[in-house]
């Protein structure tokens, strides 16, 4: 007669069986503005969001899904736009159209693009940071970076563009 093996499931080391952590919502102009200060300390980038879906940023041309993230709802997606555009109307008072621009202090100036389709609300948040990134951040060697501190004389850098091509 064989013996069969345990069928007990195998939990990886360092793993236990408490639930997973809870993810962030993004429902707010406040929390925005915290996912804004992040992408800002990366650089210029580019943030996604859509209803139904993980938010994304799109940095030094690669786009990251912020799975720490719950998909968006409709509703809070809905209501942060209808909370910007009240904040920072249009010239002619309509929302809608052309883009709105804020600035979150100390951190970066955003330009917010929306559409609504089939799909539902997307916005695409267009973060330029207002403080000098680091060179680590850019991913600029200590040896360049120092290079780059030269008091004297012109420093020209040049590299790949964004597709890395």
């Amino acid at each position: 007669m064989t013996t069969r093996p345990d069928t007990a499931i195998a939990i990886p080391r360092g793993q236990t069986g408490a639930a997973p952590p809870k993810k962030a919502q993004l429902s707010s102009v406040e929390d925005l503005n915290r996912l804004i200060a992040r992408a800002a300390a990366t650089g210029d980038s580019t943030i996604f969001l859509r209803t139904g879906a993980v938010p994304a940023m799109k940095v030094n041309g690669t786009v990251q899904w912020l799975n720490e993230f719950e998909p968006l709802e409709a509703d809070a997606l809905h209501r942060a736009l209808a909370d910007l555009s009240t904040r920072f109307p249009t010239d002619d008072g309509k929302v809608g159209g052309e883009p709105v621009c804020w600035t979150v202090p100390e951190s970066a100036v955003v330009e917010c693009r929306h559409a609504t389709g089939a799909s539902g609300l997307e916005l695409a948040l267009t973060v330029m940071p207002t403080r000098p990134v680091s060179p680590a951040n850019l991913g600029i060697p200590t040896a360049l970076a120092d290079v780059c501190r030269d008091r004297a004389g012109l420093v020209i850098l040049a590299g790949a563009n964004a597709a890395r091509v």
